[in-house]
């Protein structure tokens, strides 16, 4: 066994699926203080439990739910969790052994990154996320300024609204979000069909339709040399500046290709043609200087 193990453990039951040629098992939904038993099956894991009095979490509920992948040894390698709140359902964390610099130190030698852990996780958390949210009508809240730019657009694929810490969804509550200006976080925000208000819905689609002024200085300085860009090769512009230096821009600066649309139609100093690309119409766009 690699990794700071003391012995094997039954794995608990489950869901399981192959990845290379070991055999992982998905368990949940879990309690937290399910959770933290299992977790500190590790020796230095040293796992505390989410809801405690001196938690630095935002979403931190006794109604906290875990969702588990074991390996064969019947140790937790990976998680990602909802925090049931009064009035939202929260992020209740996601993490992968080897993830962390201090997890060399609590685990060992052992690396679970890069193995699509995270992805077969979601499969089980959001929809329970989603059933949840409509049965109690509260909507979803993630905070996701750690995450990879693939993550964010994973996020908006499962309809997600992703937001900058300067731009509070309508229906987020006002301690929630000033937690998110303080941290300069970004955030996502999913809405049952229990709580549509199309009052509500249609005010918040013409805002959502406006790029942010970091978004359009991005776009406008990539723009600058005059050459013809589809959407699609403006936004792979954007993620390859953000990967090569992440403290040049946010997460938040980079638009849906929708944002993105709409500000090069609607912006006098560009122009656009469509062309036949294999046998499919494209637009592309040209900055025109003045």
């Amino acid at each position: 066994m690699k990794g700071k193990r003391s012995k094997r453990y039954p794995v608990p039951s489950g869901t399981q699926f192959t990845e290379g040629e070991e055999t992982f098992t998905i368990v949940g939904p879990i309690s937290d203080e399910q959770f933290v038993d299992y977790a500190n099956r590790w020796p230095g894991a040293n796992r505390l439990l989410r809801n405690r009095e001196d938690t630095p979490f935002l979403f931190a509920s006794a109604d906290t739910k875990h969702w588990v992948v074991f390996d064969e040894f019947g140790y937790p390698v990976a998680k990602s969790g909802i925090a049931v709140m009064g009035d939202v359902i929260g992020d209740g964390g996601s993490f992968t052994v080897g993830g962390y610099e201090s997890h060399a130190e609590k685990y060992g030698d052992i690396q679970f990154l890069r193995r699509g852990f995270f992805n077969e996780l979601q499969e089980f958390r959001i929809p329970y996320a989603k059933n949840l949210a409509e049965t109690e009508k509260k909507i979803i809240v993630f905070a996701l300024s750690n995450d990879a730019p693939w993550r964010l657009q994973s996020y908006r694929k499962l309809g997600f609204e992703i937001l900058p810490h300067t731009e509070k969804h309508p229906l987020l509550p006002d301690r929630y979000y000033q937690r998110f200006q303080k941290d300069a976080s970004t955030y996502g925000v999913w809405v049952p069909k229990s709580l549509d208000d199309p009052a509500m819905k249609k005010a918040w689609g013409i805002l959502k339709r406006s790029m942010s002024s970091k978004a359009k200085k991005l776009t406008d300085e990539i723009m600058a040399d005059g050459e013809e860009r589809s959407v699609k090769e403006i936004t792979t512009l954007m993620y390859r500046l953000f990967q090569g230096n992440p403290n040049s821009v946010g997460k938040q600066t980079i638009p849906t290709r929708s944002e993105l649309k709409n500000y090069l139609s609607r912006n006098r100093e560009y122009v656009s043609r469509r062309i036949s690309v294999g046998g499919k119409r494209i637009t592309f766009y040209e900055r025109v200087i003045p």
